[in-house]
């Protein structure tokens, strides 16, 4: 190495070349060793060099003597001198970093070894993570000795350990530790040890819990994570499971769990939406729990002022929402795993539903959270009183949008203009009916008001409630032929005989009609397949142009049709 480092001197003296050599990050070791001689020279001429300074290339000192290379010349003291240089060694601790060496000509021999060299020092480094041996049946020995002699050390400093790191984590779970990347269908990781070593965790003390917690944070604040590809996803997913979030006091660890989760991109996201298919459905199950306790202690603030702030945590929630976004995902990404009401919070039928809808109406999604943006959260109350009460802003909209028009054409307003009025025969109730609401479409946003011919009277919701129940009992007989009803299923089904123009007309006015029902808050006694709705889902925002697409149900399968016929 003296005859090869010879030669690299003299074509240093000698031609224009740059070397850098960046011997280490810290730099104590590097004033220690490297350049304590020139510490001394640096501090003692700050007034010779004035505004030429610059920093010193291997101590840092900002006040160094040695020249930038463009303020300097062959003949300079600080070049000539090799003695402040660091002297090369077999040590292989600088082989994390690499030297920066501009374009070499390569028909130069001596630019050919230079060559070399940068190349026998750009080593790419991989990562190392620490050598795990303990298998899940040494774990549960473990524990079983821990609660027989009732000495849990052993046991508190295997779980500090563990959490301690998401390198820890993965060297301890991954199936091959030294694998790179991942598969959608396979997190490649111990399941049943995660399982083991969670369940273990639940019949601990409070005190092994707090050890937890804290490993957990040091996890999550650790700098520069020398990872696999992937490996930071399998660790956060290994996280999310651990019990110690079950608990008030774990709420803000948790809520830098879910927000480092949150933060993932797109692709980190798919890959937790097809692992959380993977797990046990009781595991699952716990993990939504974890969440929405979390929602629901921060939209509902205990008075004892055990949590932050309410304005500095406003994140707290929108990122809890988007994980279990994540989980409703998975859930509809094939067979569904948990019923859809599972991802209800009924707690929140209890806040301003109102004003969390006209935050969703009035701001953009990235501008104001709301918990409309994921109606899958919402209960069946909770959306109820949200449809009544935009049903009754839009009558108030458009009655007073009609007023407006009546008074700008110099017309005398009167009632009238404010409802949407039906007036109707008992002898021809159903085409009448189709026939009023045909011909005043732009009213139907407003109040209905429904009118029998020849019996005066005032509709006071009585008479609207009647017209509905007699019009749903004409149009849903089998006589009229346009529904079918199964007694064994009890569910309504389209009449599958032929249909012409004329039919498909009145089934697009009796959506009208039960669209009517759900604006003015009439519940109608019907029941119909799921497969029905999952047709008015196909696609859920119908297209503007004509699309034969619409209400066609993608999958069909022949439990959708044991729903309807199951005989």
């Amino acid at each position: 190495m003296t005859w090869l480092w010879e030669k690299v001197r003299k074509s240093f003296l000698n031609r224009t070349l740059t070397f850098a050599v960046v011997p280490c990050v810290s730099r104590s070791p590097i004033r220690d060793h490297l350049h304590s001689k020139n510490i001394e020279s640096c501090e003692e001429t700050e007034d010779h060099w004035g505004d030429r300074l610059s920093p010193c290339p291997f101590c840092g000192h900002e006040d160094s003597p040695i020249l930038a290379r463009s303020q300097r010349s062959c003949s300079d003291p600080t070049v000539s001198g090799y003695s402040r240089l660091p002297p090369i060694s077999n040590s292989n601790q600088f082989l994390t970093y690499r030297t920066t060496i501009p374009p070499i000509n390569n028909q130069n021999p001596t630019d050919q070894n230079c060559r070399k060299i940068q190349k026998n020092l750009q080593i790419e480094y991989k990562p190392q993570y620490p050598t795990r041996h303990e298998t899940r049946e040494e774990f549960l020995q473990e524990i079983r000795k821990a609660h027989k002699n009732e000495n849990f050390m052993t046991v508190q400093r295997f779980y500090m350990r563990l959490f301690d790191s998401f390198s820890e984590i993965c060297a301890l779970f991954k199936i091959n530790p030294n694998q790179s990347g991942a598969k959608l269908d396979d997190p490649d990781i111990h399941l049943e040890f995660v399982y083991a070593i969670n369940d273990a965790l639940k019949d601990l003390s409070s005190g092994i819990h707090k050890t937890v917690l804290k490993s957990i944070i040091n996890a999550l604040l650790e700098n520069n994570k020398n990872l696999y590809e992937k490996d930071e996803v399998r660790a956060l997913f290994v996280l999310l499971q651990c019990p110690v979030f079950g608990t008030q006091s774990s709420a803000p660890i948790f809520a830098h769990l879910l927000n480092y989760i949150a933060q993932l991109n797109k692709d980190d996201h798919q890959l937790l939406v097809h692992w959380f298919r993977i797990l046990e459905l009781d595991k699952l199950r716990s993990l939504i729990r974890y969440i929405m306790q979390f929602i629901t202690l921060r939209q509902f603030s205990p008075n004892d002022k055990s949590l932050p702030p309410l304005g500095k945590t406003l994140w707290w929630i929108p990122s809890a929402t988007k994980i279990l976004a994540l989980i409703n995902a998975a859930n509809k990404l094939g067979t569904e795993l948990l019923h859809f009401t599972e991802l209800y919070n009924s707690a929140l039928d209890h806040i301003d539903l109102m004003r969390d809808y006209y935050n969703w109406q009035s701001f953009r999604p990235y501008e104001c959270f709301s918990y409309c943006q994921y109606p899958f959260i919402l209960s069946i109350v909770a959306k109820r009183i949200i449809l009544t009460k935009d049903s009754e802003q839009q009558m108030i909209l458009n009655a007073r949008k009609s007023l407006v028009s009546k008074v700008a054409r110099r017309q005398t307003p009167n009632i009238d203009i404010f409802f949407l009025n039906i007036n109707i025969r008992r002898s021809h109730l159903v085409q009448d009916s189709l026939n009023e609401i045909a011909f005043k479409q732009k009213d139907l946003k407003k109040k209905l008001k429904v009118t029998f011919a020849g019996e005066p009277g005032l509709d006071m919701g009585g008479l609207t409630k009647e017209w509905f129940l007699l019009l749903i009992r004409e149009i849903f007989h089998a006589d009229y032929g346009m529904f079918v009803y199964y007694s064994h299923s009890r569910c309504y089904w389209f009449c599958t005989g032929q249909t012409d123009h004329t039919n498909l007309r009145e089934y697009n006015l009796i959506g009208v009609l039960m669209g009517l029902a759900v604006y003015n808050s009439i519940i109608l006694d019907l029941s119909f397949p799921g497969i029905c709705y999952r047709k008015l889902l196909s696609p859920p925002v119908v297209p503007t142009v004509n699309d034969d697409s619409v209400g066609v149900v993608e999958n069909p399968t022949l439990d959708d049709l044991n729903e309807i016929m199951p005989v």
